[in-house]
């Protein structure tokens, strides 16, 4: 069997579960609860949804490049694509610039949040079930809580800087070993990668959320007395 036939086997049985979940989560958005899963801006896609259709786009056109010449160190390159585009994102985030569009459930003219509370709201809004009532407690507590906006910027600067590790590694994979080898461990980095980077996050969220719970402990105690 020839390159080009095994990328192309092997794209299928990796991108298969996005091609089918990419319409479903539209229609999530579109129609589904009667449409409380949109952002509060009432508009059918929210940031996520945006994300998805473009890097499928962006990653679909690789695909086709990378086996049809073929090149597989292209093809192997794919996750770190995604990745990239995406950390760009996330460290643009970091600098809060004025936004001059709605971006999910937040009006244009507002000062831009990190990336991961983006994430954070489109996820558990549509895929998670939670609907406009989570967009808007989500939007509340942030506002409402120094520890809460500490959390999400600590973890948008972890998983932005996790991802240029991510990109090194996969990057030495592709181009500074056999093909043989950089095939099987890019399928089994990127895994790896989301373990390393989901223990670490784990911790660190269940330590700022009980300085969060103390947080508002001392202020009921306050307002009592």
């Amino acid at each position: 069997m020839d390159v080009g036939s095994i990328l192309g086997f092997t794209s299928i049985s990796n991108g298969l579960p996005s091609m089918l979940q990419l319409p479903f989560r539209f229609w999530q958005l579109w129609k589904q609860d009667g449409g409380d899963r949109r952002p509060l801006s009432g508009h059918i896609m929210d940031l996520f949804m945006w994300e998805y259709v473009i890097n499928f786009i962006l990653l679909t056109i690789v695909y086709i490049v990378s086996t049809s010449v073929p090149i597989p160190q292209l093809f192997l390159m794919i996750p770190s694509i995604l990745v990239g585009n995406v950390t760009i994102q996330f460290f643009v985030s970091l600098l809060q610039p004025p936004v001059p569009i709605w971006i999910s459930s937040l009006p244009p003219g507002h000062k831009m949040r990190p990336a991961g509370y983006y994430i954070m709201e489109d996820i558990v809004a549509v895929d998670g079930g939670g609907r406009s009532a989570f967009r808007k407690v989500l939007n509340q507590r942030y506002e409402s809580s120094p520890i809460f906006q500490c959390l999400v910027y600590e973890m948008t600067v972890f998983w932005a800087t996790g991802a240029l590790v991510f990109i090194g590694v996969s990057v030495a994979f592709a181009f500074g070993t056999s093909l043989n080898f950089a095939f099987g461990a890019t399928l089994i980095w990127f895994p790896v990668w989301g373990l390393l980077g989901f223990l670490p996050t784990v911790l660190w969220v269940q330590r700022r959320l009980s300085q969060e719970t103390d947080s508002f402990r001392l202020k009921q105690n306050q307002i009592s007395t």
